[in-house]
Order: C-alpha cells, then sequence, then structure tokens
C-alpha cells in the first residue's frame, strides 16, 4: 500500500528521493528549470562560486520552477 503525505505527495524512503540538477552556465537574473519531476520539489538549493545563494522560487506548474536573483548569476541548482 502507498502512503502519502498531507499534500498527496507520495511518501518515499529518502533513498528514492527524486531529484534534478540544474547548470546554469550562462548568467542570468531569471532561471526557467524544466525539471520533469511531476511535482513541485520541496527543496531548491542553489550553489554560486561555491556558496548557496537565496533566492525568489516560483513555480509555474509540476514540472517547472522559475529562480530569480537581484543580480545575474551562473551556477547549479539542486532540487528536490
Amino acid at each position: 500500500m502507498r502512503e502519502f503525505d498531507r499534500y498527496g505527495e507520495l511518501v518515499r524512503p529518502l533513498g528514492e528521493v527524486q531529484g534534478y540538477e540544474h547548470l546554469q552556465s550562462t548568467p542570468s537574473a531569471a532561471w526557467t528549470i524544466v525539471h520533469g519531476l511531476g511535482r513541485r520539489p520541496g527543496s531548491v538549493t542553489v550553489w554560486v562560486n561555491n556558496e548557496i545563494m537565496g533566492c525568489e522560487v516560483k513555480h509555474l506548474d509540476d514540472n517547472t520552477t522559475v529562480l530569480r536573483f537581484n543580480d545575474a548569476y551562473a551556477g547549479i541548482a539542486t532540487l528536490r
């Protein structure tokens, strides 16, 4: 039997959590990420120059997330 949390998301053991890593190679103040997870990620971590960067996160739908910054950056975003 499958177990779901209060948001309707399938509860999985930690080893089975699906994620997506996005490489933003061109500096931009807005990163549009088409992750294809089929759900809104529960966490987003952004790395710029080996430091964690804060940003505004907006989920357009269950497969697309936009990250907005105060300036243009290149880096890596991990969505889980």
